[in-house]
């Protein structure tokens, strides 16, 4: 189907450091706590704890909103797979920002695309302004532990196949049944793996 792994964003942060001057007065001038007259520090915060497994209900929507944001980025990277070439660049960065540290799926997906890249497959939209994959919840999450969750999913897939810019197939609507991890690291939720076992065609919820 062209995604890696079965079936086949970004977080950035602003620290602004106030560099302390020596000196007797003037423009240089520091306060009695070392930071320059005139200069706002900004001090890095820790995203509070989100919602344990405890109710699984009540991580529902970060599994969703992780969903979504995993359908931006494979969306992105399919139409191009040779990006992911660059493992230093903020697409690559956002999909693995998806993941738990060191996540084995999201290193097999990268490896996956650049494959493609590099044969020369690439998937592009049915129609402009449409995805290629929606990734959705089937049924309510199961909690596996406080910091773990397991799920049902269904991937729909409509798009475009090229082969070295000629169109070879187009598919519409593919369903494909599938199951899903995510954690909470750090008290932040996650993707662990999203998997569809090879033969899953059809979603019960999806027609």
């Amino acid at each position: 189907m062209g995604f890696a792994s079965g079936q086949m964003i970004l977080v950035t942060g602003l620290v602004l450091i106030g560099l302390a001057c020596s000196g007797d007065g003037g423009e240089g001038d520091t306060s009695s706590e070392g930071t320059p007259r005139g200069v706002t520090t900004t001090t890095p915060t820790t995203p509070p704890p989100e919602a344990s497994a405890a109710s699984p209900d009540d991580v529902v929507p970060y599994v969703e909103e992780l969903l979504g944001r995993y359908d931006a980025a494979v969306d992105e990277i399919v139409a191009d797979p040779a990006v992911v070439a660059d493992r230093d660049s903020e697409l690559v960065e956002e999909f693995l920002s998806l993941f738990e540290p060191g996540s084995a799926f999201a290193d097999e997906s990268l490896e996956g695309w650049a494959a493609q890249g590099d044969t020369g497959v690439a998937l592009q939209p049915l129609a402009a302004g449409t995805p290629v994959n929606v990734t959705k919840l089937v049924g309510p999450l199961v909690r596996v532990s406080d910091d773990e969750v397991s799920f049902e999913q269904c991937a729909i897939q409509s798009y475009v196949k090229y082969d070295d810019d000629e169109e070879v197939t187009r598919v519409e609507r593919a369903l494909l049944a599938g199951e899903g991890t995510a954690v909470r690291a750090d008290g932040q939720w996650v993707l662990s793996e999203l998997s569809t076992p090879p033969g899953m065609f059809g979603c019960l919820d999806e027609r």
